[in-house]
């Protein structure tokens, strides 16, 4: 031990001699090696052949160290000293290292409390992971057995490849040496197979030392079974019952204030149209609060049970959300505008939402969207998806959709029929004959439907032979206007408004009456037949008067030869 201690002082010693050349201490820059926890040993001798490997290891790096220095004494060059000092400080951090692990098993106990550290500047990722280093420190514990056994096995395969390599190395030397070389090549052969018969001997060592320890995991190793049982066991013990605990603390406080706010609203009520802006305020400064103060009340209960790593997932998680929200500062602040109602959205105000208008009916951390015209015309969505959406008043008489379920339409492709329902989704048109033709809501409104349940007008065309052009605009009109309305009258019961006939062009072959008739909407459902009794109603007014009805003409014009 007092010569580990000379050693450790050693690069000081040269220093003071040599100022030029730099201290192991300023040349370590890489940190030790990660040690391997070492389990309890059954038998004291396999623990004793274990430390005694170890500790053979130790002595012959210890050696090497001691005849590096002593090159770096005699050396002159200061080149030299130079390229000495990273197999310097490889040594320095392996002897470190290896000593530890001996001490550590000799001891059966953690000595890293006794291991003074240097002291760092402050570094603001370093105190970030402090924050989350119960978190990795339990997803460590969770894999700490294949990762133990991981290392092992790949320290074991690594000394067995140096074996090889240094056995190879010292064959080799073998040969050459029963060859009888020259004396100062006997001499550098003998000093290389000096070298790589240590190296093989250590190999030898660390492959004792590894076996050993595989050894011992393969005989304490539990069933999978059990190991499973038992992690859900100290799951439950350690966290489960705390994660619980927190949960009911966030959900009695968040509700709690929930509650109450529901209370202040029943003993203080207001009117939902017109909400002022301190009211909205209120509202939705109370419910911030509400979330602090849940996330504060979980956070408490954490602390009071001693569970770090919650604490440290819950920071991270709050953390993680802070950084996504500031990523979106943009759309949460027209996020709380719009809550305020001074944003680009607003209460009561109409807007067009996947191609349908809806009336904005209440804004808060979610939206109502309201159109009554439809059957199932409410919708609730989150507040931010209307982020970057613009709304408008809407007018005094205007109307969030063109139809309701019941009116009879037409269709810009000549489609008629009875609206059965009409959703957000698709609007159901029952035909005659009993055929159903369903039509998504967007596509119907682009076929610009017409309703005729309002009302409707009927506009036809009959035409007489130019005969008759004297009573054309005189008595033809008023026969054939007060005949229709007879015969319209009798068919629709009441359903005809007006009717109107007049002469309405003059064609190169014939005289054309315009015929205009009014419905309400109660003779919607006769649309398709009231041209057709408008027609049959005029050809037996023609036959019973005379009149005569032309027949195209066929005009040949000729040229004089």
């Amino acid at each position: 031990m007092h010569r580990r201690l000379l050693f450790l002082f050693l690069p000081l010693m040269c220093l003071a001699q040599d100022p030029a050349l730099p201290s192991p201490e300023a040349a370590e820059a890489v940190p030790a090696p990660t040690e391997v926890p070492l389990p309890e040993f059954q038998s004291i001798g396999d623990e004793l052949t274990s430390l005694n490997a170890l500790y053979e290891s130790i002595q012959r790096r210890e050696r090497e160290r001691e005849a590096l220095y002593a090159q770096m004494q005699q050396a002159v060059d200061p080149v030299q000293r130079e390229a000495l000092l990273p197999r310097l400080q490889e040594l320095n951090q392996e002897i470190d290292a290896l000593d530890r692990r001996f001490q550590t098993m000799a001891l059966r106990t953690d000595i890293s409390l006794f291991v003074d550290e240097p002291e760092e500047t402050f570094d603001w990722q370093q105190k970030a992971y402090q924050i989350a280093e119960p978190l990795f420190d339990k997803l460590e514990e969770m894999t700490k057995d294949s990762r133990e056994l991981a290392e092992l096995r790949d320290g074991l395969a690594l000394n067995e490849e140096r074996k090889t390599i240094a056995s190879e190395a010292v064959e080799s030397l073998d040969n050459l040496l029963a060859g009888s070389p020259p004396p100062d090549l006997l001499n550098r052969l003998t000093e290389l197979k000096k070298l790589w018969g240590d190296r093989l001997t250590d190999a030898n060592n660390q492959i004792t030392f590894y076996e050993l320890q595989l050894k011992q995991r393969e005989e304490d190793k539990q069933s999978m079974v059990e190991q499973s049982g038992q992690a859900a066991r100290n799951f439950v013990r350690t966290l489960g019952l705390d994660l619980i605990w927190g949960i009911l603390a966030f959900a009695g406080v968040f509700f709690g204030m929930r509650y109450a706010q529901v209370l202040v609203a029943k003993v203080k009520p207001g009117k939902k149209k017109g909400r002022s802006f301190s009211s909205r305020l209120g509202v939705l400064v109370w419910t911030l609060l509400s979330v602090f103060l849940a996330i504060g009340a979980m956070l408490a209960i954490f602390n009071l049970t001693g569970n770090i790593f919650l604490v440290s997932l819950t920071m991270i998680f709050i953390i993680g959300t802070a950084w996504a929200g500031m990523k979106t500062l943009p759309a949460f602040i027209e996020q709380i505008r719009m809550m305020l109602n001074i944003g680009a959205v607003r209460e009561e105000e109409v807007l067009v939402w996947n191609g349908l208008p809806w009336k904005v009916n209440n804004i808060s951390f979610r939206a109502e969207l309201v159109n009554p015209r439809l059957d199932g015309g409410t919708i609730t969505i989150p507040t931010p998806l209307l982020v970057g959406q613009v709304s408008r008043p809407i007018g005094q008489e205007e109307e969030l959709f063109p139809s309701q379920s019941g009116d009879w339409v037409t269709l810009n492709d000549g489609t008629f029929g009875r609206i059965v329902y009409q959703n957000p989704t698709a609007v159901q048109l029952a035909q005659f004959g009993g055929a159903q033709l369903v039509i998504p809501t967007t596509q119907y409104l682009d076929k610009d439907p017409t309703v005729l349940s309002t009302g409707f007008r009927i506009e036809d065309t009959f035409d007489l032979d130019h005969q008759h052009l004297a009573d054309i605009t005189g008595p033809i009109p008023g026969k054939v206007e007060e005949h229709l309305q007879k015969v319209l009258g009798e068919r629709m019961e009441g359903s005809l408004q007006h009717v109107g006939v007049q002469l309405a062009r003059v064609l190169d072959s014939s005289l054309q009456l315009g015929i205009v008739v009014d419905c309400n909407g109660e003779a919607a459902a006769d649309w398709p037949y009231i041209s057709m009794w408008i027609q049959s109603a005029v050809v037996d007014l023609s036959v019973r008067e005379g009149w005569k009805i032309p027949f195209p003409q066929l005009q040949v014009h000729t040229t004089p030869a």
